[in-house]
């Protein structure tokens, strides 16, 4: 360009400067250890430009035209000497690596989602399980030392005559632990001790306690003690105490009950002792089909505090036929004005008062139940036998069972606590009737011996 085109541009010189700059720098980054100084343009005084006549050839800075770069001739020569294709980070497995075979690599991802992951969560469930056995071991074997601890603080209470901290300790403990404590007791302090207990406590405590335990408690006590003690013991409990209670005690305990736990009394006893009626119990919640939601929680809640149980309510007319069941889940959940006849269930699973024990606890068990309606003859709701109640009768039928395996006849005594003589008496039947089938066998067998 000529002299007198620079003069009459004067953008000119700007543009050659940023020019020559450019250039200066990607020499430097290009990693140049030399440093030259700027040459001056034969016809420009400015200081950062120099004579790029004998410089060779470059091609031009790349540009990105979509899925690659692409080198251009042009003014600015920063390319690098080879040029080498980019890796593109979000391609294929099967891209990146071009010499590894595709069905390896989906062998691969398959043993990884079906094999290795399924190892890994049988391994962490088997440490879980570990985990929970090794603490449930702990907490069993601290129990024990838990219990006597508090065994003994509860003794100390009593020598040391702290009575009403006795009271309250006692109080906290579950009624199976409170008969325990009872059970290490002597003999002789036990209804002493007994009377220490509030009415509330020594009723649950009582329907715990052995049945030797209860005889002795009941001897100590006065005709008012009986009554209340009574009053506050669940039917069912009452009436299993008085089928193993001598003749007097029963006769004592019935003079001083109310007429009306008298009246119920008799009746559960009426029934023959293997059939449901003689473990159920009549302590449950009934309705009436045409009460509201409302009135039914109310009714509960008036008189539901003696009962056996308030989970289930059964539906009955005005002649105690039963009708249908409804569980508390439904009167919480329904509507303050629904009808009970429309939210109870009318098709009820029930057992008769002759039913076998046995059967009805298959029964509850199979069903998942938490209590069996009882009905008579004319479908009348008589009873309910609870779960715990099933539970205590699979325990007796599966202790006559091993009884009988092992040639003794049933008794109502655990084995540990029956004297010898009752042993006796229990198994020399079974031994007579051995003796007797033995005898016949080595006859035959005499008999036959020549064949043999």
């Amino acid at each position: 360009m000529s002299r007198e085109n620079e003069l009459l541009d004067p953008r000119m010189p700007e543009d050659e400067s940023n020019r020559t700059a450019h250039d200066h720098e990607g020499e430097a980054i290009k990693g140049s250890h030399t440093e030259t100084a700027p040459a001056k343009h034969p016809e420009s005084d400015h200081p950062l430009e120099r004579n790029t006549a004998h410089e060779p050839k470059k091609t031009a800075k790349p540009a990105f035209t979509g899925d690659r770069f692409d080198y251009t001739e042009g003014e600015y020569s920063d390319a690098p000497d080879e040029e080498t294709e980019p890796v593109d980070i979000y391609a294929e497995p099967a891209e990146l690596y071009e010499d590894a075979d595709e069905d390896e690599i989906l062998d691969a991802e398959e043993e990884i989602t079906e094999e290795t992951v399924a190892e890994a969560i049988e391994e962490a469930i088997e440490e879980v399980e570990a985990d929970i056995e090794e603490e449930e071991e702990i907490l069993a074997e601290q129990r024990p030392q838990e219990m006597e601890r508090r065994f003994d603080y509860l003794e100390d209470l009593l020598d040391t005559r702290h009575y009403a901290d006795f009271r309250d300790e006692l109080a906290e403990l579950n009624p199976v632990d409170a008969a325990e404590f009872f059970d290490e007791l002597e003999p002789k302090r036990i209804p002493s001790v007994f009377k220490l207990l509030d009415k509330d406590t020594a009723a649950l405590v009582f329907a715990e306690l052995e049945i030797e335990e209860q005889e002795r408690i009941i001897t100590a006590m006065t005709d008012r003690e009986i009554s209340l003690m009574v009053e506050e013991l669940a039917l069912d409990d009452t009436t299993e105490m008085l089928k193993e209670l001598p003749a007097n005690m029963v006769h004592r305990i019935m003079r001083n009950a109310t007429p009306e736990t008298r009246t119920d009394i008799n009746r559960l006893l009426a029934y023959p002792e293997d059939s449901a009626g003689s473990v159920m119990t009549a302590e449950f919640i009934d309705l009436r089909a045409g009460m509201t939601c409302a009135e039914a929680i109310e009714h509960i809640r008036r008189t539901g505090l003696d009962k056996e149980t308030v989970y289930v309510a059964y539906v009955t007319d005005a002649h105690r036929v039963l009708e249908g069941i409804v569980p508390l889940r439904s009167l919480l959940f329904a509507s303050a004005d629904d009808i009970i006849g429309d939210i109870m269930d009318p098709d009820v699973i029930c057992a008769s008062t002759m039913d076998d024990p046995e059967t009805v606890a298959q029964t509850i068990s199979k069903y998942d139940m938490l209590a069996l309606p009882i009905v008579d003859r004319e479908g009348r709701l008589v009873g309910i036998v609870t779960v715990d109640d099933a539970m205590d009768v699979m325990e007796t039928e599966a202790t006559e069972d091993i009884e009988k395996m092992a040639a003794i006849l049933p008794t109502d005594k655990p084995y540990l606590k029956t004297s010898v003589w009752e042993t006796w008496k229990k198994r020399i039947p079974w031994l007579l009737l051995l003796m007797i089938s033995a005898t016949f066998t080595s006859v035959i067998l005499a008999k036959f011996e020549s064949v043999l």
